[in-house]
């Protein structure tokens, strides 16, 4: 008797609820793209991050080669001018 009951509720429910049945499943598709836009969302802040990270890792890379590079440039300069430097005497000497 417990068994009929419940599929007479079940039975009644599904009668009156038919006409709405279009609008539950738009509404249940709605939900589901809002999961799926919020889905994407979160995978592209997730790549965004990444592509920033992997932007301060170059940044810090170049940074470290100019700095090698600056000191190999400081380097060069000062052993050609103090070459000149040491060419001026020379060259005074033969200007006499």
């Amino acid at each position: 008797m417990t068994i009929a009951g419940a599929f007479t509720v079940i039975g009644v429910a599904g009668l009156v609820l038919t006409p709405l049945v279009p609008t539950i499943l738009a509404l249940a598709g709605a939900f589901a793209l809002i999961g799926v836009g919020t889905a994407a969302i979160g995978a592209g802040l997730l790549a965004a991050g990444a592509g920033l990270s992997a932007i301060a890792v170059g940044i810090t890379a170049l940074a470290t080669s100019l700095g090698a590079g600056v000191t190999v440039i400081v380097a060069g300069l000062s052993t050609i001018i103090t070459g000149i430097a040491a060419l001026i005497p020379a060259v005074a000497e033969k200007a006499r």
